[in-house]
C-alpha cells in the first residue's frame, strides 16, 4: 500500500499545469517464491524413496537455472513499470533495505513501516532513477485524489523444464488532496452576527463527510482591560457537513462578537475518509455596537414628553463571570433638555436571559426645531454599553398673537415688537423670519433685566391673493425659550409711476433714463414689455451696486439685492399735436409683480438736426448713405436739396449752381413721396481738393400738409492728406533706453493760402497693438512716445511743414509701425508713418540650477510691478531654450509698486540626459515692462576632491542694486548672501498714478 498527496509539487517535470500527478516507488522482489516452494515441497513429500530424491534434485536445478527472468505486467492503466523485464539474482542473502530518498519527482513516503522478512516483497522509495537489484520501479500516475487498486503479475519466461513461476502482488494506492489553508477576517459590531458561507467542491466520485473542528483560540479586549476575556467563542457553526460526489456545498460559519474583542482561532473541516483537511485561520474583530433603535419624538416647545427605553442585561455580567447577577448601568445623553435618573439596575435572574427594564427619560425642549442625540447605558462593572439614537421634531409653541402687515408692492411698512429679558445675565435671541418680503436683524440682544423693541419691516415684491399670506417671526433663546407671533401679510398692487414728458423734433430721437430700485435682499432678473413699440423702446440697461456698473442685455434687467439699475427709454415722435404715451412694465414671474411706468411724449417742428461727418483723402472721392425716415403715420412728400456754405474746400465762393463742388448729392429724383414711416436713402459724395474742412447742408423740405416743416442736416467734410511717400522717422533703441529725433511733417495738399503759424494744430497716435505681440496695448505704447512741437521757422519752400521732437523711451521690446496724426483745428488731417524698433532689454539676472539626472530642482523669486497699479503678466521661455526648464505660474498678476509681497515665480530644472550645460532664457512681460533672466542648468560635480554636498540650486544674481531697482526679490536660493535675500524692491524709473 502507498499513500500520496495530490499536490502541484508532485506533478514532476510536467509542472503545475500537468493533467496527471506522478509518483515513483521501488518494489523489491525476493529471489524465491515462497508459495511455489511450499507447493513443491508438498508435491515432493507425497513421493517415496528414490523418486522423492530425484524430484527434489531436479526441481532444485530447474529453479536455480530457469526461474530468474520475469515479465512485469499491471492490470491498471495508472501503473506502469519503467522496465517491464526483471531478472532475479542470488546475492548475499540479505534483503535490500528500503531507501527514504526521493528521486525529485514529487514522491511521498509509502505506507506504514512494518517488519519485513527476507522472502517478502518490499515497497519503498527508490535510491536513484535506476532500479536496484531484484527490484521493479513502479510509475504511478493517478488522475486525482482517490483510492487506486492494481494487481502486479510476474511471469517467469525462458524455462527449459517447462515449469512456470507466477507471482501476483496486490497494490493499493491512496491519493488525498493537499490540505487547504485559508485566512478569513471577520468584522462585526458587538452583539450582531455575520455569516460567511464557505464553498466546498467535491470533484471525486465519493461523498465527503466533513467534520468541523474549532481549536482553542486567543481573544483580547482591544485594550480594555476592565472587560476581560469573552465568555465563549465568537465563532460557531454546524458540527459536520456532507458534500455529495461531483457536487458543491457551503458551510455556514457564524461570527457573533459579544463585545469589542479580537479573537483568533483555527477552524478545520476534516474529511474522515481521506484525512484531508480544509484549514482556516480565523480572525474576528468585534467593533462598537450599533444603536439598538432609532427613537423618534414629536412634541411642542415649552412642553414635556416621556419615553421609555428598553435596557437589558449584557453578556459580560457583573464582571465576576456571573451572567445572572444584577447589573448596574450608568446613563448618559448628549441630547439637550432631558431629565432622568443617572443610574439604572437590571435585577438578577436565575434564567440569565430576557431581563429587560424600562428607563423613563423626560424631554422638555424650550425651542422648536430638529434635535439629534443619543442615550447610552454603560455597565459600570464591565464598561459594556448599549445605546439609542434619538431624533426629536419640536414644533413651535402657540403664538403670542396675530399681527397684520399691509403694504403696496415695492413699498414698506414696519412694526415694533417689545421684548424683555427676565434673567440676571445678557440674553441673545435668534430671530427667524418666515414669509416673503420680511426684513429684520437675525439676532436681538438684551442686557440683564432690560427690555427693548425689535423693528420688523415688510417690503413685498409679489401681490398676495385673497386675505393675504401667513408668516411668522420667532424669537428663540436657550435660556428664556421660544415665543413667536403669527403674521398676516397683505401685499397690495402699486400705482403706476409717471415719468417726465419727453419732447423732440419729429425725425429725431430723445432719451430719458429710468431708474429701478430693489427694496429686497434677493437678486431680481426683470423682464419688461412696452405697450407702444412704435414710439418708445428700451435701448439698454445697466446695473449699479456699490459703485460698480455693468452693461446688460436689453431683454433683462439685473437688480442686485438692495441695489439699483437704470435703463434708457428712447422716444421717436410721430405727431406734432397729440401726446403719444406708453406703459413700460417690469416683472419676474412668481417673484416680482408688475412694476409699471407711464411716459408721454410729443413731437416738435424740425429745425437743425444732428450733423453728418464725411472723411476722404484729397482728390479721392468718398461717399456716405444718409437715411431719412418719414416720422408720420401718413404719407409725406419731401423735396431734398444740397446747399453749400459760403466757401468751398479751397476757400473759394460756391458755384453759381448752388451746389458745392466738393459735396454732391447722387439722388435721381429730388421730390419723393414717402409712405407711412417709409425710408429715403440719399447717397452723398465728398471729393476734397485740399486738406481743409468743408461744410454744407442737406435740406429736406416737406410738402402738402407739412409744407411748413424743414429738416436741415449739417454736413462736415474732413479732408485727409494723401499718404506721405516716406517714413517720417525710425525710432530705434534698446528697451529701457531712450531715443529722440527731430522731424519735419510736410503738410501735403494744404490750402494755398494757409499760413502754419496762423493755424492751431494737434497731434495724436493711431496704434494697432496687434502688431506688437502679446500683452501690448495702444495706451502702453503711447505712453512710451512723447511729441513736442517746435517753433515754426520761416521757410521759402513751397510746401508748408511743422517741426516736432519725438522721444521714444520703451520699457519692453516693440517692433512695428504706428501713425502720427496731425490735425488742423479748422479742419484737415495729415498721417505720417513712424517705425518703432525697441530691442530686447539687458539681462536682469542669471539663475543657475543644479540637479541630478531625472530629478527636479527649483529656485524661486518674487517680482512686483514698476508702477502703482497691478499688472497682468505672461511668463515663458523664449524659442531655443532647453525643454528641461519650466516656470510657474505662466500667467497671473503682479502686485503694484509698494506691495509687501510680490508675485512668486518658481523656475524648475529636470534634466533627462547628461551632456553640455543646458540653458534657456525666461521672459516675463506686462503691457509696459519686460524682465529677462538667463537660466543655466548644471549637474552635480562628481570629480575627486569635489565637495561632498551642496545646494541643489542657486540664484546667481549679479547685482542686488539692479534687482532692487527692477522689483526682484530672491525668495529661495541654495547660495547667496543674506543681504541678497533681503534685497528691497526698487522704485521704477517712471511713476504711474
Amino acid at each position: 500500500e502507498l499513500q500520496c498527496e495530490a499536490s502541484t509539487a508532485a506533478s514532476g517535470a510536467a509542472g503545475a499545469a500537468a493533467a496527471r500527478f506522478r509518483f515513483v516507488r521501488e518494489l523489491t522482489i525476493p529471489v524465491k517464491n515462497p508459495l511455489l516452494n511450499r507447493a513443491l515441497t508438498v508435491f515432493v513429500e507425497r513421493a517415496n524413496g528414490h523418486l522423492r530424491t530425484k524430484l527434489k534434485d531436479g526441481l532444485k536445478r530447474c529453479e536455480e537455472n530457469h526461474h530468474t527472468s520475469f515479465h512485469v505486467d499491471f492490470n491498471s492503466p495508472y501503473f506502469t513499470a519503467n522496465v517491464p523485464e526483471l531478472t532475479l539474482t542470488n546475492g548475499s542473502g540479505k534483503p535490500l533495505p528500503a531507501s527514504g530518498r526521493s528521486d525529485g519527482s514529487g514522491v511521498d513516503a509509502s505506507g506504514p513501516k512494518v517488519p519485513l522478512k527476507a522472502n517478502q516483497a518490499r515497497l519503498g522509495t527508490p535510491r536513484s532513477v535506476l532500479a536496484g537489484t531484484n527490484s521493479v520501479l513502479i510509475d504511478f500516475q493517478p488522475k486525482g485524489a482517490g483510492r487506486y487498486a492494481c494487481k502486479l503479475l510476474l511471469r517467469s519466461r525462458n524455462t527449459v523444464c517447462g515449469s512456470s513461476d507466477l507471482r501476483v502482488y496486490d497494490l493499493i494506492a491512496k491519493v488525498k488532496e493537499p490540505n487547504v489553508k485559508t485566512q478569513l477576517e471577520f468584522v462585526a459590531p458587538a452583539r450582531h452576527s455575520i455569516v460567511q458561507e464557505i464553498p466546498l467542491s467535491n470533484p471525486t466520485d465519493t461523498t465527503w463527510s466533513l467534520k468541523a473542528i474549532f481549536s482553542n483560540g486567543n481573544a483580547d479586549s482591544a485594550g480594555n482591560a476592565q472587560v476581560g476575556r469573552p465568555p465563549a467563542s465568537m465563532f460557531s457553526g454546524p458540527p459536520s457537513l456532507v458534500v455529495p460526489a461531483k457536487r458543491s456545498a457551503t458551510y455556514p460559519l457564524t461570527f457573533t462578537p459579544s463585545w469589542i474583542y479580537h479573537e483568533t482561532r483555527t477552524f478545520v473541516l476534516l474529511n474522515t475518509a481521506t484525512q484531508q483537511q480544509f484549514e482556516f485561520e480565523l480572525s474576528g474583530y468585534g467593533e462598537e455596537p450599533l444603536a439598538q433603535d432609532h427613537i423618534g419624538l414629536n412634541c411642542q416647545a415649552r412642553s414635556s414628553i416621556v419615553h421609555n427605553f428598553d435596557v437589558f442585561a449584557l453578556p459580560g455580567g457583573n464582571g465576576s463571570g456571573d451572567a445572572n447577577a444584577a447589573q448596574v448601568f450608568k446613563v448618559e445623553s448628549d441630547l439637550r433638555d432631558v431629565v432622568g435618573a443617572s443610574t439604572l439596575t437590571v435585577p438578577a435572574s436565575a434564567g440569565g436571559s430576557n431581563r429587560v427594564v424600562k428607563y423613563p427619560l423626560t424631554f422638555s425642549p424650550l425651542v422648536s426645531g430638529s434635535y439629534f442625540g443619543s442615550v447610552t447605558f454603560t455597565n459600570e462593572a464591565t464598561s459594556e454599553y448599549l445605546w439609542y439614537t434619538v431624533e426629536a421634531s419640536v414644533s413651535p409653541p402657540d403664538p403670542e398673537t396675530t399681527l397684520e402687515m399691509r403694504a403696496p408692492v415695492r413699498g414698506a411698512v414696519g412694526i415694533e415688537i417689545g421684548l424683555a429679558n427676565p434673567l440676571d445675565s445678557e440674553t441673545t435671541f435668534a430671530v427667524e423670519l418666515r414669509g416673503l418680503g420680511l426684513l429684520g436683524p437675525s439676532t436681538f440682544t438684551l442686557e440683564a433685566r432690560q427690555s427693548g423693541v425689535y423693528e420688523l419691516v415688510y417690503s413685498p415684491l409679489l401681490v398676495t391673493t385673497g386675505n393675504g399670506e401667513e408668516g411668522a417671526i420667532l424669537f428663540s433663546s436657550d435660556a428664556v425659550g421660544q415665543f413667536w407671533y403669527r403674521l398676516n401679510l397683505v401685499a397690495e398692487p402699486a400705482a403706476a409711476q409717471e415719468l417726465d414728458d419727453m419732447s423732440c423734433a419729429v425725425g429725431d430721437v430723445c432719451t430719458q433714463p429710468l431708474w429701478l430700485q430693489n427694496p429686497s435682499n434677493q437678486e431680481l432678473q426683470l423682464q419688461y414689455r412696452v405697450t407702444n413699440t412704435r414710439n418708445f423702446s428700451i435701448k439698454g440697461s445697466s446695473a449699479s451696486n456699490n459703485g460698480n456698473t455693468s452693461v446688460k442685455t436689453p431683454t433683462r434687467v439685473l437688480l442686485p439685492p438692495f441695489g439699483r439699475a437704470s435703463v434708457v427709454v428712447e422716444y421717436t415722435p410721430s405727431s406734432l399735436s397729440d401726446f403719444e404715451s406708453t406703459s413700460i412694465v417690469f416683472y419676474e414671474k412668481d417673484v416680482a409683480s408688475d412694476w409699471e411706468f407711464t411716459i408721454r411724449g410729443r413731437g416738435r417742428a424740425p429745425s437743425v438736426m444732428k450733423p453728418l461727418v464725411v472723411t476722404a483723402r484729397v482728390n479721392e472721392a468718398a461717399s456716405t448713405l444718409f437715411t431719412f425716415k418719414n416720422p408720420f403715420a401718413g404719407p409725406l412728400r419731401v423735396d431734398v436739396k444740397l446747399v453749400a456754405d459760403d466757401l468751398d474746400g479751397n476757400g473759394s465762393p460756391p458755384s453759381p449752381r448752388g451746389a458745392s463742388p466738393v459735396f454732391d448729392m447722387l439722388l435721381k429724383k429730388r421730390r419723393v413721396l414717402l409712405e407711412s414711416f417709409g425710408l429715403l436713402q440719399v447717397p452723398i459724395s465728398f471729393l476734397p481738393r485740399a486738406v481743409s474742412e468743408t461744410r454744407a447742408q442737406l435740406v429736406v423740405h416737406g410738402g402738402d400738409d407739412y409744407a411748413e416743416l424743414e429738416w436741415t442736416y449739417p454736413l462736415r467734410g474732413v479732408a485727409e492728406a494723401p499718404i506721405h511717400p516716406r517714413v517720417l522717422a525710425v525710432l530705434a533703441c534698446q528697451a529701457r533706453d531712450a531715443v529722440e529725433k527731430r522731424v519735419e511733417c510736410e503738410l501735403l495738399a494744404a490750402p494755398e493760402d494757409m499760413v502754419p503759424s496762423d493755424e492751431t494744430f494737434s497731434v495724436e497716435w493711431e496704434i494697432d497693438a496687434g502688431r506688437f505681440g502679446p500683452m501690448a496695448t495702444p495706451a502702453a505704447i503711447e505712453r512710451a512716445l512723447t511729441v513736442t512741437p517746435l517753433p515754426v521757422a520761416s521757410s521759402s519752400r513751397s510746401t508748408a511743414s511743422l517741426p516736432y521732437s519725438i522721444r521714444f523711451e520703451p520699457l519692453r521690446p516693440y517692433r512695428g509701425s504706428v501713425a502720427l496724426l496731425v490735425k488742423k483745428n479748422s479742419g484737415g488731417l495729415w498721417r505720417f508713418d513712424v517705425v518703432l524698433d525697441a530691442g530686447d532689454p539687458p539681462v536682469d539676472d542669471v539663475l543657475t540650477i543644479e540637479s541630478s539626472l531625472n530629478q527636479t530642482s527649483s529656485v524661486s523669486f518674487q517680482l512686483r510691478n514698476q508702477f502703482r497699479q497691478p499688472a497682468a503678466f505672461l511668463a515663458e521661455f523664449s524659442a531655443g531654450s532647453s525643454s528641461a526648464f519650466t516656470v510657474y505660474p505662466a500667467e497671473g498678476e503682479l502686485p503694484p509698486y509698494g506691495s509687501d509681497d510680490g508675485a512668486a515665480f518658481v523656475v524648475s530644472f529636470t534634466p533627462t540626459g547628461y551632456g553640455k550645460m543646458q540653458s534657456g532664457q525666461l521672459v516675463i512681460c506686462t503691457e509696459e515692462m519686460q524682465w529677462t533672466f538667463n537660466v543655466k542648468g548644471t549637474y552635480p560635480d562628481a570629480t575627486p576632491g569635489s565637495r561632498a554636498s551642496g545646494p541643489a540650486s542657486s540664484l546667481s544674481l549679479s547685482s542686488s542694486a539692479s534687482r532692487a531697482r527692477l522689483g526682484i526679490t530672491q525668495s529661495s536660493s541654495g547660495s547667496g548672501s543674506n543681504s541678497e535675500q533681503r534685497a528691497e524692491r526698487a522704485k521704477g524709473r517712471r511713476s504711474r498714478q
